[in-house]
C-alpha cells in the first residue's frame, strides 16, 4: 500500500512543478503533497502520536518559511498606448505611485495613426505581491486617453 501512495504522489507532485523561462513555481506545493501524503499513510498504520507531531512541525515549518523569505516580485514589461501625451503621462504616473508600483524602465516611441499622434510606453514595471495585474490593466485602460494596455512577454 505504501509503495502506490508513493508513486501516486510523486506523479502528483511532478505535475504541481511549473518550469517557465525565469521561473519555477509549485515546489512548496510538491514538498507539502509529499508531507500530507506521509502523515496519512502514519494515521493508517496507526501511528498517531508520530502524525500529530509532524502535522505540527510542517505548519510550523511552512508558516515560518513564509514569513523567513521574501521572494521578490516578478518583474513585468506593460505596454501602454495613448493620446494626449502630458495628461495622461501624469495619470499612468499617479496611477502607479497610488498603487505602489515600481517602474524599472521606460521605453517610449511615438506612432502616427489617421493623422493622430499615438504614444507608446514600455514600462518595466514591480507590483506588489497583494496587486494583481489584471486590475492595474482595467484600472489604467478605463482612462478614455489609453488605447491599448498589454503585458509583453519579450
Amino acid at each position: 500500500m505504501v509503495c502506490q501512495v508513493v508513486s501516486g504522489i510523486g506523479f502528483l507532485g511532478a505535475g504541481t512543478i511549473i518550469v517557465t523561462r525565469h521561473n519555477i513555481s509549485g515546489l512548496t506545493t510538491a514538498a507539502s503533497l509529499w508531507a500530507v501524503a506521509g502523515l496519512g499513510i502514519a494515521i493508517g498504520m496507526g501511528y498517531y502520536t508520530i502524525a500529530v507531531i509532524s502535522a505540527v512541525f510542517v505548519i510550523v515549518v511552512l508558516a515560518f518559511l513564509k514569513r523567513a523569505f521574501r521572494i521578490t516580485p516578478p518583474i513585468r514589461r506593460l505596454e501602454v498606448k495613448y493620446v494626449n501625451k502630458a495628461e495622461t503621462q501624469e495619470f499612468v504616473k499617479s496611477y502607479f505611485s497610488e498603487h505602489k508600483v515600481n517602474v524599472l524602465a521606460t521605453a517610449f516611441s511615438t506612432e502616427r495613426t489617421n493623422g493622430e499622434a499615438v504614444y507608446k510606453n514600455i514600462y518595466r514595471i514591480e507590483i506588489p505581491r497583494k496587486a494583481n495585474y489584471v486590475d492595474l490593466i482595467d484600472d489604467i485602460s478605463a482612462n478614455d486617453n489609453i488605447r491599448t494596455v498589454r503585458v509583453v512577454t519579450r
